[in-house]
């Protein structure tokens, strides 16, 4: 059975105040911050052009509440614009599709008579809380509750696993995971520069080290500038001696994106290299 603007209005019309945390001007009268929640669902049958209303009066009356000072309006749950309006002192409150805002009342003394709520083309649900205590003019864009594809999804360098824990919704890194290509191998030629790794703007990082035990004095460069490694010259980079199988040589890790050139003293020196 579809919804009815008459249960709709029967239930805003039992909405009571309740206490909320807030930092603002109280009429007198009131002794702490009170909100009145009411939800009004523009997809319901029977709707009139005035929309539905809520009443102070009777709160008022009762010494629930002195009147009401600020109005705040949740407009990401419909798909129109919202009004929110009070004859009495011509004061009409538009928040936009897909908005949330806190506004003012100019008139809080005479706020006892009706607030009408309406969105002639809206089909969704719009929820306002009118308050007791004078908040300043703010709107702003909302956001919709967050969704879950139920998949992991790659983003950049990273996979980002949503989670929704406790009505949270939180993001886990997970770093990608990457394939490796192998540039190891040896010098073909001593003192002489040597291509190591081309030019790549996709790589990610790579890893070089000297491994090699037959040279045990000797030390490899790597220029990571583009430019030919110059044994011992500027803008090279040292690896150390590798001391035997157990005791590998020095390494270095970098992300550049450019050519990579090694330098050695002796032909056949082995070195290990990889990119990802």
């Amino acid at each position: 059975m579809p919804t009815t603007y008459q249960t709709i209005q029967a239930a805003i019309a039992q909405a009571r105040p309740f206490p909320f945390s807030a930092i603002g001007q109280l009429l007198k009268g009131d002794k702490r911050p009170v909100a009145i929640t009411v939800k009004c669902d523009f997809g319901a049958t029977g709707i009139p052009a005035d929309g539905y209303y809520f009443d102070a009066t009777q709160l008022i009356q009762m010494g629930a509440i002195a009147g009401i000072q600020s109005v705040f309006v949740d407009n990401t749950g419909n798909n129109a614009n919202v009004t929110v309006s009070n004859p009495s002192f011509n004061q009409v409150i538009a928040i936009p599709q897909g908005y949330q805002g806190i506004v003012p009342i100019l008139a809080a003394e005479g706020s006892g008579n009706k607030f009408y709520i309406t969105s002639p083309t809206g089909t969704g649900q719009v929820i306002v809380q009118f308050l007791n205590v004078l908040l300043p003019l703010a709107i702003w864009a909302g956001i919709n509750p967050p969704t879950t594809s139920g998949i992991i999804q790659p983003v950049s360098d990273a996979i980002l696993e949503a989670l929704v824990i406790g009505g949270r919704f939180n993001t886990r890194q997970i770093e990608a995971q990457c394939t490796d290509v192998d540039h190891s191998g040896s010098l073909a030629a001593g003192n002489t520069s040597q291509l190591l790794m081309a030019a790549n703007p996709n790589r990610r990082g790579y890893r070089i080290q000297n491994i090699d035990p037959n040279f045990p004095a000797e030390a490899l460069w790597v220029n990571t500038a583009g430019a030919a490694a110059v044994i011992g010259g500027s803008g090279s980079f040292g690896l150390a001696a590798c001391a035997s199988i157990g005791y590998p040589g020095g390494a270095i890790d970098g992300k550049s994106s450019a050519a990579i050139h090694i330098i050695g003293l002796s032909a056949g020196h082995l070195f290990s290299a990889i990119e990802w």
